[in-house]
This record gives structure tokens, C-alpha cells and sequence, in this order.
């Protein structure tokens, strides 16, 4: 049951901290969580009262969220996107200062992909009458930024226990880049990212979740650079791992297998097309007969 109050919130964030539970702390700072539609912990001056209940730098963080939260019910999103820019960089603090554990790498995702949200929002209602070109996607490009640090910061802990290291956080800070990246036409960017998690030993201890939306970009980027056997390689992994329930993951993921599956040689069933609603593909297949 989310808190009531302020008061109860901070006491619940501060149980967290002192207990090392990233995962349910991670809650307490989702703006997709319930807890940001109870009005009471709408303020936008929390800062003295978080100082009472935390020390830095989760005073900063909290009084962030809280004011990103009463920034989102007055549906000032600029307003929230800045308060999100103040949460990460204070997470990535946080993350650098964090010496003998890895227990906040849940906070720091969630905190960059509400920041790509908030981005992806805003700059998604661009206009030239409103906005200049030169502006066009730049939130977006100051979030990759951002989300780049946290990753750095994950891929450069030199830790060797696996359980304890922060390069368990690289997987989903990519994922968050990569749609980044496709969203703005940053493909370039996307190559060394791809390397470091290759040259990572621990892909074991990455959910298939994470690693078939990995792997999803993998392809289409190997589908852009015309590797159309890595494609076909990366897109089948992720096809065949995604979870039956996932239609739409799946059917998003064949929209661009079944292209390079056709310019290897190799022809949809029309079962298949039927399955995910592809039939658009049929009239090509049978061209090419």
C-alpha cells in the first residue's frame, strides 16, 4: 500500500536506504509508480522537510522526485524533465561515491528511463513555429548524455565478485541508449556500446527480458550497416527468446527479421504472417517465388 503522507514516504525511503533495498527504493522514485498520483506528496519546496528524515545525497535525490511529482500534476513537463536532470545527475553521485556495493543499480535505472521518457515527450511535441531546428531532439540528446555517465561509471568498476558489480547495470542503461539513439538518428554511437557489452563475461546474470531487447537493436543495426547475416543472427536470438504473452515484442521484432530473412534466401510461412498480423509481407513473398 503506497504511504499517505510525506512523512510516512520519507520514513519508507529511509528504511530502504538504511537496508540496502535498491529494488523497493526504485518504487519509491518511479514516476510510473501509483505513489505520484496521491496529491499529498505534491510540493514543490520538499527540501526542508526530506533534510529531516535523510542524509546526502538521497535528501537531493527525494526532493527532486517530490518536486518532479507536483511538476507533473500541474502537467508541467519541461519543469519535470529538469527535476529528472537533477535526480540523475545526483544518482550518478551517488553511484561513483557507492565503493563496496551495486544494491542502487535499480534506482539508477529507473531514473534513466523516466529521464528518456520525459525527453522522448517533449521533444516529441517539437514544432518549427515553436521551437528552432537547431533545438529539435536536443532533450533527448542531453538525456543519452546523462544515461552515457551512468554507464561509464557501471563499465569502468573494476570489481571482479560479479554479484557486487556495477557493470550488472551496463544491459539496461544500453537498452535505454539505444532507443535513444534509433529515436534520433545516432546509429553511429550505438558501435561501442555494443563492444562493451560483448567483452562482458556475465551475460548469465541478464534477464532474457533485457537481453532480447538488446539484441533487438543489435540487429537492426547490423540490418543498417547491411550484415545481414548478423542481423538474421541477433533478431532470430531475440525472436525465439521473447516470451510467447510479448505479441507485440515479437511482431515488432519479425518486422524487421522477416526482411532480412527474405534477402538471405529465406521465405515466411504464411502462418506466420497470419500469427502477427504481417500479411503486408505475403504479396512480396509470393513475387519472389
Amino acid at each position: 500500500m503506497a504511504p499517505v503522507t510525506l512523512q510516512m514516504y520519507l520514513q519508507d525511503i529511509s528504511s530502504c536506504v538504511s537496508n540496502r533495498n535498491g529494488r523497493g527504493l526504485s518504487h519509491y522514485l518511479m514516476c510510473s509508480d501509483p505513489h505520484v498520483y496521491n496529491p499529498r506528496l505534491s510540493i514543490p519546496d520538499p527540501e526542508s522537510i526530506v533534510v529531516s528524515y535523510l542524509v546526502s545525497p538521497w535528501d537531493e535525490i527525494v526532493s527532486a522526485h517530490v518536486r518532479c511529482i507536483w511538476a507533473m500534476r500541474n502537467r508541467d513537463f519541461e519543469e519535470a524533465y529538469a527535476c529528472q536532470i537533477v535526480l540523475i545527475k545526483t544518482v550518478a553521485k551517488a553511484l561513483t561515491e557507492l565503493k563496496d556495493d551495486n544494491w542502487i543499480l535499480p534506482v539508477v535505472h529507473v531514473a534513466a528511463i523516466d529521464l528518456r521518457r520525459f525527453a522522448h515527450g517533449l521533444d516529441s511535441k517539437f514544432t518549427p513555429q515553436l521551437d528552432s531546428f537547431r533545438n529539435q531532439g536536443r532533450r533527448m540528446e542531453n538525456a543519452a548524455q546523462l544515461i552515457l555517465r551512468l554507464f561509464q561509471i557501471c563499465a569502468s568498476d573494476s570489481r571482479t565478485q560479479i554479484e557486487d558489480s556495477k557493470k550488472l547495470g551496463m544491459m539496461g542503461l544500453a537498452n535505454q541508449l539505444f532507443k535513444i539513439y534509433f529515436q534520433i538518428n545516432k546509429l553511429n554511437l550505438c558501435k561501442s556500446m555494443i563492444r562493451a557489452i560483448d567483452n562482458l563475461s556475465m551475460n548469465d546474470h541478464f534477464s532474457f527480458g533485457a537481453t532480447c531487447n538488446l539484441l533487438y537493436y543489435v540487429g537492426r543495426k547490423a540490418m543498417f550497416d547491411g550484415d545481414f547475416v548478423s542481423a538474421d543472427n541477433s533478431l532470430t536470438f531475440a525472436f525465439e527468446r521473447c516470451l510467447s504473452t510479448k505479441w507485440n515484442n515479437k511482431r515488432l521484432i519479425l518486422i524487421y527479421l522477416i526482411p532480412v530473412k527474405m534477402l538471405l534466401g529465406v521465405l515466411p510461412k504464411e502462418s506466420l504472417l497470419c500469427r502477427y498480423n504481417l500479411k503486408q509481407f505475403q504479396d512480396i513473398a509470393d513475387s519472389v517465388k
